[in-house]
C-alpha cells in the first residue's frame, strides 16, 4: 500500500520481495551514476525487452493454470513461476 515516488523505489522493493519468497541472500544496491565498466558480474546486457529471453535457451516446462488450453508458455514473469510452483520455484530456478 505504500505509494513511491520513483520507480527504482518500487523495483527495488519488489526484488526484494521476491528474493525473500525464493529465500535468497543477495546485497542489493544503486549506483548514483552510470558506470561504462565496473568490476564484478555484469547482466546488463542479459536481460533485454528484444530478445524476449529467445537466446537464453528453452526453460523447462512446469505446470501453469491455462496449460491445457493454450499450451506451455515460456519467458512469463517470476510471478507466475512462484504462484505456479510455490516453495518449488527455488529449485526450478
Amino acid at each position: 500500500m505504500k505509494r513511491h515516488k520513483l520507480l527504482i523505489e518500487l523495483d527495488l522493493q519488489l526484488m526484494s520481495l521476491i528474493l525473500k519468497i525464493l529465500d535468497i541472500e543477495v546485497d542489493l544496491s544503486i549506483t548514483s551514476e552510470y558506470k561504462e565498466e565496473f568490476d564484478g558480474l555484469d547482466l546488463r546486457e542479459d536481460f533485454t525487452p528484444n530478445t524476449n529471453g529467445a537466446d537464453k535457451g528453452a526453460f523447462n516446462h512446469y505446470t501453469q493454470v491455462f496449460e491445457d488450453r493454450h499450451g506451455f508458455l515460456p519467458n512469463l514473469s517470476i510471478a507466475d513461476l512462484i504462484f505456479n510452483q510455490g516453495p518449488r520455484s527455488r529449485d526450478y530456478l
